[in-house]
C-alpha cells in the first residue's frame, strides 16, 4: 500500500513537472542574416547589423556578449558569424545562435568609380610624337584606390590612317578586377571596357599655296590651241607636314602640282588646290589666256573711181552739196585668214565700226585710203588702195567738174619736254605759193591750225624760238650732266640726249659740260649754239639708245595734202635743261611713250635698287590709259637677252618690278602688239 502511494505521489510530481515545462516562454531570438557592400565600415560597429534578445514570458532581454568569427579574404569578400549563447532559466539548458553577415565585392568596383580618358584631336606639326606624351586626363583611365578590388589596366590601338597626314586611332581601354573576375562561373563580370577615339591631323597655322596667277601666251602659230608652260605650284607652311597638290584645269597634261598643257585661245581659269590636315584645303586661282595673233591677210582692189552724186538737202529742186558714200568692204578682193572659222570685217581704221566714209567736193581727185582687216578675236592688218573721186555733174556747187576739190587744213600744238614753255614760239608753213607765220603762246595752248590749203601742193611746217630763259638752266643741270658723264645717272628718255647735247655735235662729252658750266657760273647764254631743239612727235626713232646715228628733220613735210592734216606736232626740248624745276606747266613729261589701239602707256624713268652682291631689282613707274598687256625684256650691250616677263597692266599709275645680274649700261624694251619702247639704263 505504501509503495503504491509512493508510486501515485512520484507520477503526479512528474506530471507536474512536465506541465510546467510545457508551459514555459523563453527563448533566444538573433538578428537576421545581411549581407552588405565591401565598401561599408562594417567592423565599426556590428550592433547596427541587429543584437540577439531572449524573451521569458513577454519579457525582452538584449544579449550584449557574442562570439565573432571573421573570415575575409584579400579582396574583402566573406562572412563575419556573430554567435550568442544563453541558459535557459526553467531547465538550465544552453540555447545558442548565430548571425551571419555576409562581405560582398560585387559593387567593390564598377563604371562609376572610374574616370575614363575624353577622345580629342591632335592638330600639330607632328602629332605622332605628340601622342606619346599626353598629358592628363587623356593619357589613361583614373580612379580612386579601391578597399576591395584589384583593377589592371590594358588597351589596344585600332589605327585607320587616310594618308601621312590624317589618321584616326581607335584606342579600347579594358580595366580587369580581379576580385570579381570569374570567366567559369560569372563570365564577363569584372570586365570594363571604354573606346577612346584619337585624331591625328598634320597641319601648320601658316600654310599657303603659291603659284602664278596670271599668264599670257602669244599664239602666233596654231589656229586653236597651244602648249603653255607653266611653274609648278608650291605648298609653304611653317613646317614639314604632309600634303598633296592637284590642279582643276581640264587642259592640263597633269593633274598635280604642274598645270602645263594645250590651252585654247581666251581666257582658261582653274585651281591650284592643295589638301592637308584631313580635307583642310588652300585653293590659288590661275588665269590663263591664250592671244591668238595670227593676223588676217588683206587683199585690197588696187584702186577704185566712184563719182559724186549730187544732194538736195532742202528738196527745193537745187543741189547744195556732191557727195558719195563707200564701204570698206566694197574695197575687198578676197582678204582671207589662216584659221577657219574666222569672221573678217573691214573697216577705213582701227575702228571697226569706222565701215563707211563720206566723200564730197573736197575730196575729188586721189585719195590714199586704208582697208583694216578685223578678225573675230580683234587680230588686224592693213592694206592700202587709192579712192579717186571725180565730179562729172556741174551743177553740184563748189565743184568745179576739173577733178580739182575743196580745200584742207593743218592742224598741230607745241609739246614742251619736261621745262617750261617759253613766253612765244613761232610757227611757219611754207609751200611753192605760200608762206605764213603765226606766233603760238599760252592763250592759244600753243595749238595752231591753217585753213584753206589746196590739196594739190606740198608743205613744210617749221617752228622756232630764239628766246632763253636765264632761270631754265641751273647748277642741278650741271651737276646732273657730270654725273651722266661719269655713269652714275642715265639719260631718261631719247629726248633726253638733245638736251645733254649742249654744243650740238651729236655726242655728249665733256665739251657739253664745259659748255653749260659757262653757261651757268659766267653767264654767257649766246655761247650756246641754239636754244631749242625741234622735233616732229611723229618722227620713230631707229636708235632710241643713240638718237644722234638716226637722220631727224626738223621741220614736217606732208606730200600730198588729200586730207585734213592733224595731230602735226612738234616736241620742244630746251638745250641744256636737263633737271626742270618747274613740272607743272611742262605739257610733255620725261616719258616714253607707247600706243596701242587707241590706249596708250607711258613709262617713267626706271629706279634701280641694289639687293645684293650679284642682284638689282629695277621698278618701273608706268601708267596705262586702259588695260592691256605688255612684255618686258632686258637686254645686255652685246644683244643677249637675259630677262623677259609679261605684265597685265590695269588702268593708272602702277609699278612693276623686275630683277636682273646684270651690270653696267642695261636695254630695255617694252612691247606690246604694235609698238615697242626702247632705253637703257644703268646698274652699278
Amino acid at each position: 500500500m505504501k509503495s503504491t502511494f509512493y508510486n501515485v505521489i512520484q507520477s503526479l510530481i512528474i506530471i507536474f513537472c512536465i506541465d510546467n515545462q510545457a508551459f514555459a516562454d523563453f527563448s533566444l531570438v538573433c538578428p537576421p542574416d545581411v549581407t552588405v557592400s565591401c565598401k561599408e565600415d562594417y567592423l565599426h560597429d556590428l550592433n547596427l547589423f541587429g543584437r540577439a534578445y531572449t524573451d521569458y514570458n513577454g519579457l525582452i532581454q538584449y544579449q550584449h556578449d557574442c562570439k565573432t568569427i571573421i573570415e575575409i579574404d584579400d579582396c574583402g569578400k566573406g562572412t563575419i558569424k556573430r554567435v550568442w549563447g544563453v541558459e535557459n532559466l526553467e531547465n538550465w539548458k544552453w540555447l545558442s545562435c548565430t548571425q551571419v553577415i555576409t562581405i560582398s565585392n560585387l559593387d567593390g568596383f564598377n563604371y562609376r568609380d572610374v574616370n575614363w580618358p575624353p577622345s580629342l584631336v591632335i592638330k600639330s606639326c607632328n602629332p605622332q610624337a605628340d601622342i606619346k606624351n599626353l598629358a592628363a586626363p587623356y593619357d589613361a583611365p583614373s580612379w580612386s584606390t579601391p578597399k576591395c578590388a584589384k583593377p589592371m589596366l590594358s588597351y589596344k590601338d585600332t589605327r585607320y590612317r587616310v594618308d601621312e597626314g590624317c589618321e584616326k586611332i581607335v584606342r579600347e581601354w579594358k580595366i580587369l578586377d580581379w576580385c570579381q573576375y570569374d570567366p567559369i562561373n560569372y563570365p564577363g563580370r569584372g570586365f570594363f571596357t571604354y573606346t577612346q577615339v584619337i585624331k591625328l591631323i598634320s597641319s601648320s597655322d601658316t600654310a599657303i599655296l603659291n603659284c602664278k596667277k596670271d599668264t599670257l601666251v602669244i599664239n602666233n602659230r596654231n589656229c586653236d590651241s597651244i602648249y603653255v608652260q607653266l611653274d609648278s605650284a608650291i605648298f609653304e607652311s611653317g613646317c614639314k607636314i604632309y600634303h598633296k597638290i592637284y590642279n582643276t584645269s581640264k587642259y592640263a597634261v597633269h593633274s598635280g602640282t604642274n598645270a602645263s598643257g594645250y590651252y585654247p585661245n581666251g581666257i582658261t581659269k582653274f585651281y591650284y588646290i592643295a589638301e592637308y590636315a584631313c580635307g583642310t584645303e588652300v585653293k590659288c586661282e590661275v588665269t590663263i589666256q591664250v592671244k591668238n595673233t595670227i593676223q588676217p591677210t588683206p587683199y585690197c582692189l588696187t584702186g577704185v573711181i566712184v563719182t559724186l552724186m549730187p544732194v538736195d538737202q532742202n528738196q527745193d529742186g537745187v543741189p547744195e552739196e556732191g557727195m558719195v558714200q563707200i564701204w570698206a568692204s566694197d574695197l575687198d578682193k578676197g582678204s582671207w585668214h589662216k584659221c577657219p572659222n574666222q569672221k573678217l570685217t573691214f573697216s577705213f581704221s582701227k575702228d571697226v565700226l569706222d565701215k563707211s566714209k563720206t566723200f564730197v567736193c573736197k575730196d575729188i581727185g586721189t585719195n590714199e585710203v586704208e582697208i583694216w582687216v578685223t578678225d573675230s578675236l580683234g587680230n588686224q592688218e592693213v592694206c592700202k588702195t587709192i579712192v579717186e573721186v571725180q565730179n562729172n555733174n556741174p551743177a553740184i556747187p563748189n565743184c568745179d567738174g576739173n577733178l580739182h576739190g575743196g580745200k584742207r587744213s593743218i592742224k598741230g600744238e607745241v609739246l614742251f619736254y619736261n621745262t617750261n614753255p617759253p613766253r612765244n614760239v613761232e610757227v611757219s608753213i611754207v609751200s611753192l605759193n605760200l608762206q605764213s607765220q603765226v606766233a603760238l603762246d599760252k592763250g592759244s595752248k600753243f595749238q595752231y591750225q591753217f585753213d584753206n590749203l589746196d590739196q594739190q601742193n606740198a608743205y613744210s611746217i617749221k617752228l622756232e624760238c630764239h628766246q632763253f630763259d636765264a632761270s631754265a638752266i641751273d647748277y642741278n643741270d650741271l651737276f646732273y650732266l657730270k654725273s651722266i658723264l661719269s655713269g652714275k645717272q642715265k639719260l631718261s628718255s631719247v629726248y633726253s640726249y638733245f638736251a645733254a647735247d649742249v654744243n650740238g655735235d651729236h655726242q655728249i662729252t665733256p665739251d657739253d659740260y664745259a659748255l653749260l658750266k659757262q653757261v651757268v657760273i659766267n653767264r654767257r647764254y649766246n655761247a650756246l649754239p641754239k636754244f631749242w631743239q625741234m622735233i616732229p612727235a611723229d618722227f620713230v626713232f631707229n636708235h632710241p639708245t643713240n638718237p644722234f646715228l638716226d637722220i631727224m628733220p626738223s621741220d614736217i613735210h606732208i606730200k600730198n595734202l588729200n586730207h585734213d592734216m592733224e595731230n602735226q606736232n612738234f616736241i620742244a626740248v630746251r638745250i641744256g635743261d636737263l633737271v626742270s624745276n618747274v613740272h607743272k606747266e611742262s605739257n610733255l613729261s620725261d616719258r616714253d611713250r607707247l600706243s596701242n589701239d587707241g590706249s596708250s602707256i607711258n613709262v617713267f624713268q626706271p629706279k634701280v635698287l641694289r639687293e645684293n652682291a650679284t642682284s638689282s631689282k629695277i621698278e618701273w613707274l608706268v601708267s596705262s590709259e586702259t588695260q592691256q598687256y605688255i612684255k618686258l625684256q632686258l637686254v645686255s650691250i652685246d644683244g643677249r637677252s637675259h630677262y623677259s616677263q609679261d605684265f597685265l597692266l590695269e588702268k593708272g599709275m602702277q609699278i612693276l618690278e623686275s630683277n636682273t645680274n646684270l651690270t653696267g649700261i642695261i636695254l630695255y624694251q617694252f612691247m606690246n602688239r604694235d609698238n615697242v619702247i626702247s632705253g637703257k639704263l644703268f646698274c652699278d
